[in-house]
């Protein structure tokens, strides 16, 4: 395979998202992929090629993204989904109003954090996707309400979280995404950026990182003209 010959193929994605508990879902057959022999083998082809890596774990794996990230400092690594801390939310909002602020693990929000901000300092070759919180795992239960949320309900689940995302590894190492067709399984795909809007403008991100996070670091990041 000759990637000169495929001018538009910039990297490769590969899961290594593995559940700490039975009832989240897997997306690898084991854990600990990203620290396999065999594998590092192949991702080492990768790094000299200059291509771009797409990880995908979730919260408690997030040490094994970096230590890859610190084995190949070269590398440049897109950590999707920001990190997935799964079951982060309550499910629906507690107290009389039903579509309010979410319930958050404390436990869970912190060692995710802890996790997110090791990277952040110690890998300067990790980007980062931020979206993906309307996966199931994750516990916001838009997929089991009977209306759809709509953007502000949306920016109120999930803003918090990608605004503390974007300030701990900056907007030019930050990247919004949709996730789709996944994440219409609880939100629609305008729904979902219009949600975008609204938290990156309430967490007074100015226009130059708005622009980095809705088209400018993922241009730069895989190399996209215009």
């Amino acid at each position: 395979f000759d990637v000169r010959r495929c001018p538009n193929f910039r990297g490769v994605r590969c899961s290594a998202a593995h559940g700490e508990k039975p009832d989240i879902e897997n997306f690898a057959k084991a854990p600990g992929l990203y620290a396999d022999a065999k594998f590092r083998e192949g991702f080492a082809v990768l790094a000299r090629l200059g291509l771009t890596f797409d990880a995908w774990v979730y919260a408690h794996q997030l040490g094994d993204v970096r230590d890859l990230a610190l084995a190949f400092p070269n590398a440049t690594i897109v950590l999707d989904h920001a990190g997935t801390p799964a079951r982060l939310f309550g499910g629906e909002a507690n107290g009389d109003d039903k579509h309010g602020a979410p319930f958050v693990d404390a436990s869970l929000e912190a060692a995710w954090k802890t996790s997110m901000a090791e990277i952040a300092s110690k890998c300067p070759n990790v980007f980062v996707k931020v979206g993906g919180f309307a996966l199931p795992s994750v516990g916001a239960g838009f997929e089991q309400r009977d209306a759809p949320p709509n953007s502000e309900e949306v920016a109120a689940f999930f803003g918090p979280a990608y605004a503390w995302t974007v300030k701990t590894f900056g907007a030019r190492r930050c990247m919004l995404e949709s996730n789709f067709p996944v994440d219409k399984v609880g939100v629609s795909y305008g729904v979902l950026w219009n949600a975008h809007k609204r938290f990156t403008k309430h967490a007074g991100f100015g226009e130059e990182e708005r622009e980095a996070l809705f088209s400018g670091t993922a241009k730069r990041v895989y190399k996209i003209d215009g």
